[in-house]
């Protein structure tokens, strides 16, 4: 069974889907926990994760 980071995942790899605000658990567990090991970049706006 897939859990929910799976599903929100796999929304994401579709062209198709309308943008959705996503949960900040499954941003979290994304980017290890906002770990600066996973940052690309910064700037103005904030912080760009891999």
């Amino acid at each position: 069974m897939a859990n929910s980071n799976d599903l929100w995942e796999k929304k994401l790899q579709d062209p198709s889907a309308t943008p959705v605000p996503l949960p900040f658990e499954f941003l979290k567990a994304i980017t290890c926990d906002f770990s600066s090991g996973q940052e690309l970049g910064r700037g103005e706006h904030g912080v760009v994760y891999k």
